[in-house]
């Protein structure tokens, strides 16, 4: 597990992690699981973009994402037992890093 600090990759559009100088996480894409250090103590919660194409996390309620605090665990860990914010259509394998169509609700 490592800790970092969010920021705004300009040139990719995509929040990464900073962990030093020169040491990032690699971008994160919607879906990805993570934990935010907020109110005094860690809240797991997962990044995702609004139909608004803004960034936001889920279950913490702040406008601004850069500078907070994070943990992340190893990298293709995100699992429906890593995240309880899991959404049932996503799914993450460290080997290829694709995201099958996710249908909606109303597809069903």
């Amino acid at each position: 597990m490592k800790q970092g600090a969010l920021i705004f990759d300009k040139e990719s559009g995509r929040y990464d992690i900073r962990f030093g100088l020169n040491e990032y996480y690699g971008g994160l894409h919607c879906g990805e699981c993570f934990d935010v250090f907020a109110g005094g103590k860690w809240k797991p919660t997962r990044i995702e973009m609004s139909t608004g194409q803004e960034w936001y996390l889920v279950g913490i309620k702040t406008d601004v994402l850069d500078g907070l605090r994070v943990r992340v665990h190893n990298r293709g860990a995100t699992t429906k037992s890593g995240c309880p914010f899991f959404h049932a259509g996503y799914r993450r394998t460290a080997q290829t890093q694709e995201r099958p169509t996710i249908k909606s609700q109303v597809d069903n």
